[in-house]
């Protein structure tokens, strides 16, 4: 059996999270498009910054700027925080 892993949209995630993507939804020009900019189901991603605006991310080397209309059709499924950073948020 195979166990299906619950996915969220990039919107949702705050600075400073990673997650690796899932699917991206829209029409075949914007998956063409964020292909373009190496963003693919599998690729590992961070935020970087999300105050108004695009939302800055990363993946790999490359710094992106997305358009929230984009964001919000990339699902994604969030990376738990690294042990320090959870020890911290107490």
């Amino acid at each position: 059996m195979v166990e299906k892993v619950p996915g969220v949209s990039l919107e949702t995630l705050a600075s400073g999270q990673e997650a690796r993507v899932l699917s991206i939804g829209g029409g075949p020009q914007l998956r063409a498009r964020l292909a373009g900019m190496g963003i693919l189901p599998g690729v590992l991603i961070k935020v970087t910054h999300r105050r108004g605006g695009p939302i800055m991310i990363a993946a790999g080397r490359t710094r992106l700027a997305l358009g929230r209309s984009m964001v919000r059709k990339v699902t994604v499924t969030v990376s738990p925080l690294p042990r320090a950073a959870a020890a911290n948020r107490t």
